[in-house]
């Protein structure tokens, strides 16, 4: 498997926080590199993307793909979803919860990645699971 980490999010429900840019620009790469998360932080909030189609001949960004998982919210100042927000990673959002959280990412003996997100009470805030 193929975790990738950013400290700054790609893109963010908080356009002062996203660089929808290096979406663009790393995405592509990414995906042929076969990464299947991208965990990124500062942003103060906890949001789940999905991006990227593959096979050929797709137009990049796509529905599909690889995972996007912003989460940021442990602490400190909280970041309010932007009302212009203009990126295209809107039509991709799964999640944008603007909560305290923490990701438990494993992987299964059988290679299957559980990612559960929960919140400073344990509640389960998002699950979701990545099989080859």
């Amino acid at each position: 498997h193929r975790f990738v980490f950013f400290h700054v999010a790609p893109f963010s429900h908080n356009s002062k926080v996203g660089a929808c840019e290096s979406v663009r620009a790393w995405g592509p790469m990414m995906e042929e590199l076969g990464v299947d998360v991208v965990f990124s932080g500062h942003s103060h909030a906890y949001e789940h993307y999905r991006y990227g189609a593959g096979g050929p001949g797709h137009t990049w960004p796509s529905p599909g793909g690889m995972h996007f998982v912003v989460t940021g919210r442990s602490g400190g100042y909280e970041h309010q979803p932007d009302e212009d927000f203009d990126c295209f990673a809107d039509s991709f959002c799964i999640k944008s919860i603007y909560t305290h959280n923490y990701v438990y990412a494993a992987i299964s003996a059988t290679d299957c990645i559980s990612v559960a997100v929960r919140d400073a009470e344990g509640r389960i805030l998002d699950f979701f699971l990545i099989e080859d």
